[in-house]
């Protein structure tokens, strides 16, 4: 008899674990603690006597919600930050592609205007924004590059930039 409920709370206990293990893994650490939760609610209403209540008769069975509590939550915070780092992993991989890329279109560039497309290209794939490259032409600074292609500064931004390049300051936003 004994052994028989030890195999009916191991075999609640391994779905218990599971359906938080899986909740971890797919969602977080957050809906993970829920589902730790509700588990220990679920089995403490469906499985200790008295059945169909929150409540708990005997002292062992206290301990062995606790114990089964304590579990879950270690094995949703180890499965939650496994999801976390295999996340990094993958940006770490697309990031990694992306300048394999980008030293590949480097390695080709004959000239400077390919070199400045590539490397505004480049920027405007990585960070996700419009990108405009200026280089010193004699004593000013003038659009080189740009992407998408068609990107050049309005007056006032080329002016900002302009002052900034002649006063070697910063200037826009939070600045004096």
């Amino acid at each position: 008899m004994a052994l028989r409920q030890f195999l009916a709370v191991s075999n609640i206990a391994l779905v218990f674990l599971t359906a938080v293990t899986i909740s971890a893994v797919l969602y977080g650490l957050g809906p993970s603690l829920l589902a730790c939760l509700l588990g220990v609610l679920a089995y403490n209403f469906f499985f200790l006597p008295p059945l169909y209540a929150f409540t708990i008769a005997d002292p062992e069975n206290v301990v062995a919600l606790f114990v089964f509590a304590i579990v879950a939550i270690i094995v949703s915070n180890l499965a939650a930050r496994v999801r976390s780092q295999a996340i990094a992993a993958r940006q770490r991989a697309r990031i990694t592609e992306q300048l394999y890329q980008f030293s590949r279109k480097l390695a080709v560039a004959v000239n400077m205007d390919d070199l400045l497309w590539a490397t505004a290209h480049q920027i405007a794939l990585m960070l996700k924004v419009r990108v405009v490259l200026l280089l010193p032409a004699g004593d000013s600074i003038a659009v080189k590059a740009g992407f998408p292609p068609e990107d050049m500064l309005d007056e006032a931004d080329l002016a900002a930039a302009k002052w900034s390049w002649e006063k070697n300051r910063v200037t826009g936003r939070e600045s004096d």
